[in-house]
């Protein structure tokens, strides 16, 4: 129990949030790979943002209101060396390059995606 002054118990959600304007970006997780570079997760608001978040909200909901940010950054240079979007809501797997989303079937029914996102160099496409 977190009973301390300096760490408040958690608010009640407040209905205000979403109504009006798009939440704004946010730094989600971060985490190092096998060669070392950084992998960053910043959840944006979808470019076709709606207010008004539902109180149990579903995987479409968020695939329809929130995208993915997935940057790669080599930390022995400091620079970017891949940028991608992804629609679905990512969340980590502890201790792992792992990500996982939640996906809705057609039917109403729950399903977990395992992913692990890859650099893929585009120059070799054809």
């Amino acid at each position: 129990m977190r009973a301390v002054d300096w760490f408040p118990p958690d608010p009640d959600f407040p209905d205000e949030v979403y109504e009006s304007l798009p939440p704004p970006a946010a730094l989600f997780h971060m985490a190092e790979d096998e060669v070392g570079r950084i992998w960053t997760y910043v959840l944006l608001p979808d470019p076709e943002w709606r207010p008004n978040i539902p109180r149990s909200p579903r995987p479409t909901w968020y695939r329809e209101t929130f995208d993915h940010l997935v940057e790669v950054i080599d930390v022995s240079t400091s620079r970017l060396i891949a940028s991608g979007m992804y629609e679905d809501r990512l969340a980590p797997i502890c201790n792992s390059t792992l990500m996982y989303t939640v996906v809705e079937t057609p039917g109403g029914d729950m399903r977990v995606k395992v992913v692990q996102p890859t650099i893929v160099d585009r120059t070799d496409m054809r």
